[in-house]
Formats: C-alpha cells, sequence, structure tokens
C-alpha cells in the first residue's frame, strides 16, 4: 500500500499465513492513517500482535451476543480468528 500511495480508515486483512508481510509493506501508511484493522490471526504465529504493539495498537474484541467491544485478544477456538486492532489513543472511544 505504501508503493500506491493508498490512504485508508479501515482494513480487513485475510491472505493465508501472509498477514505480517502485508502489514509491514503498509508501515508508512498505517503512521500517517492509523486505520482500524480486522486481521486473520494464526494460532501459534505471535508476529501480527509483535507489529501491531510496535505500532502501538491494541487488540478489542467484539462480542455478537451483546453487540460490544472489549479490551483484550479474543480467545483462540480455531487454527484462525478474525481480531480488531485499533490505534491505542482510539481505544477509549470505541469501548
Amino acid at each position: 500500500m505504501d508503493a500506491l500511495g493508498i490512504d485508508a480508515s479501515m482494513l480487513k486483512i485475510d491472505i493465508q499465513g501472509a498477514e505480517p508481510e502485508a502489514l509491514m509493506g503498509m508501515e508508512a501508511m498505517v503512521a500517517r492513517c492509523r486505520p482500524v484493522f480486522l486481521i486473520e490471526v494464526n494460532m501459534g504465529d505471535p508476529r501480527i500482535f509483535d507489529i501491531m504493539t510496535k505500532w502501538d495498537y491494541r487488540p478489542i474484541t467484539f462480542h455478537p451476543d451483546s453487540s460490544r467491544f472489549s479490551s483484550g485478544a479474543a480467545e483462540m477456538t480455531a487454527q484462525a480468528r478474525n481480531q480488531f486492532f485499533v490505534p491505542s489513543e482510539l481505544v477509549d472511544r470505541i469501548l
């Protein structure tokens, strides 16, 4: 995305294990735009959490039964799951 000069306010990333590499290709856009992410996270691979923490993003979880968000990562109940990551400066507005 950096090479294309694309800006975004929200991104969904699900590219079969290549999510960390995709994130590294949008570092300048993330610094500039601070989008919200919904990323497929694979069990046993901490790279996405490491990148998002370095960028000052926080995991939040959506609870469909109550239509509310909570702070922290969702429990891994499958090989992969979709996880929201929000810029730290927006967490209080969402929760």
